[in-house]
């Protein structure tokens, strides 16, 4: 793989963080919209199509079988995490930081096994995807109003907790992972 120059790398990187966070809004907006038919599927599918359109951009080379298998994993992961979430009602501002951690690591494992062979610290990658729902706990709870329904002109309620959460997860994940992916190619 040949290096490209860095202001090459800063464009391509602002793009990707962009990409991340257009995902993690659009998530929110369509989740809502679409709330009664089939909007809690959009995130998923949302996030998953950024990171492969990350590993087209970085030129990570992979296998059609390994992005179909990584595709479905992802998307039931997600599926899984949101389910557990969503059934600790209440419990939920406590239980939703370890389930987005533990997505978050598991995101990072499939990535791993079907992708790209990646060096990460476990801990390191569940606290970045804990963070994720503390951040949103913590607007929650202050009582502000959510910056995601200000931003997307949406009615503010308690159901937009999920709203901050995709925003924040998929930036903060989406970012963890375009620094190890870019780690892992200056590695010599």
């Amino acid at each position: 793989m040949t290096k490209k120059k860095p202001g090459k790398n800063l464009l391509l990187d602002l793009l990707i963080i962009f990409l991340f966070a257009l995902s993690g809004l659009l998530s929110t907006y369509l989740y809502f919209v679409f709330s009664d038919s089939g909007g809690y599927l959009l995130p998923g599918l949302l996030y998953t199509s950024i990171t492969v359109l990350v590993f087209v951009l970085l030129r990570i080379p992979f296998k059609a079988r390994n992005i179909t298998i990584y595709y479905s994993l992802m998307f039931f992961t997600y599926l899984f995490i949101w389910l557990i979430t969503l059934i600790s009602s209440w419990f939920g501002f406590i239980i939703g930081i370890i389930t987005a951690g533990t997505g978050s690591m598991i995101s990072f494992y499939i990535t791993n096994k079907f992708i790209i062979e990646i060096s990460y610290n476990r801990n390191r990658v569940f606290a970045w995807g804990s963070l994720a729902f503390l951040l949103t706990d913590i607007l929650y709870w202050s009582g502000e109003s959510s910056f995601v329904s200000d931003l997307l002109g949406l009615e503010p309620e308690p159901m937009m907790l999920f709203g901050e959460v995709f925003f924040f997860w998929h930036l903060i994940v989406g970012l963890n992972l375009l620094h190890i992916l870019r780690k892992n190619q200056n590695k010599p």
